[in-house]
């Protein structure tokens, strides 16, 4: 017998639409900020949905705020590299 049955009386973590949100508004408007909070909140969601022992949903959506946050740090990181490779190449002339 499953614990909770009917899915749709279940909450939704807010942190996890959070951690999505953030990921999303990073690739957007508040680039390095929001890719940031995308992974803290998709941390916080993750641990508060494993100790609501599977009454609270959102476990997918803190993961794809987490890949959001994760691809756009790893994006904002490969630049920054690019752009410091390139003032020192210039630095050298």
């Amino acid at each position: 017998m499953r614990p909770y049955p009917d899915r749709t009386s279940r909450p939704t973590s807010l942190w996890a639409g959070a951690s999505l949100a953030c990921g999303l508004a990073g690739f957007f408007i508040i680039q390095p900020v929001g890719w940031v909070l995308a992974v803290v909140f998709a941390v916080i969601a993750n641990r508060e949905i494993q100790e609501s022992h599977g009454y609270i949903r959102g476990r997918t959506l803190a993961n794809w705020g987490m890949a959001c946050g994760i691809a756009g740090l790893a994006f904002f990181a490969w630049i920054a590299l690019a752009v410091v490779l390139t003032f020192i190449q210039l630095a050298h002339r």
